[in-house]
């Protein structure tokens, strides 16, 4: 008799367990717009300026656009290693230039221009990367199917009902 009772008791509560489930709303992905300045391109989703880290978040469940967002952020990194180490020698050299410890060299002058201008295709492949990328995810957004309706037998808060899955 205690196995049934306990039986009974372990029956129940899988049945009131199973009609409590939790389903999270995940709200519908938009597309990422793109703004064009004179200098730079702005990305933009829910009119919130989006920065490369947080298109990867973004991007991270359409692996063909992640591919190209991580591909820019690689370049972007690289181009601003180059970029301040030509800033620092120039800040250097023109540093003490203008204190009167050294004369400027126009070798240390013309290495500083050239790590400065190292820097411009990379960050002009990084940028088409991102466009790609950002491209490559809106695209896909519309071919997204939307979630089938459905209606199945199963366990409600009231016992045994129909349950609408969608």
């Amino acid at each position: 008799m205690q196995k049934l009772l306990l039986l009974a008791v372990i029956i129940l509560t899988a049945i009131n367990c199973k009609s409590q489930e939790v389903i999270v709303y995940q709200p519908e992905a938009k597309p990422i717009t793109i703004i064009q300045n004179k200098n730079k391109s702005l990305y933009y989703q829910n009119n919130i300026h989006l920065s490369i880290n947080q298109m990867l978040g973004i991007t991270v469940n359409n692996q063909e656009a992640y591919k190209y967002i991580i591909k820019a952020k690689k370049l972007n990194i690289t181009a601003n290693v180059f970029a301040s180490i030509g800033g620092f020698c120039l800040g250097y050299g023109l540093g003490n230039l203008i204190f009167g410890m050294e004369k400027i060299t126009w070798i240390l002058f013309g290495t500083c221009i050239g790590f400065i201008g190292f820097t411009i295709p990379f960050v002009t492949t990084a940028g088409k990367n991102v466009n790609k990328g950002v491209s490559i995810y809106n695209n896909t957004l519309e071919e997204i199917e939307k979630p089938v309706i459905g209606m199945e037998l199963g366990m409600t808060s009231n016992g045994i009902g129909f349950v609408l899955t969608f």
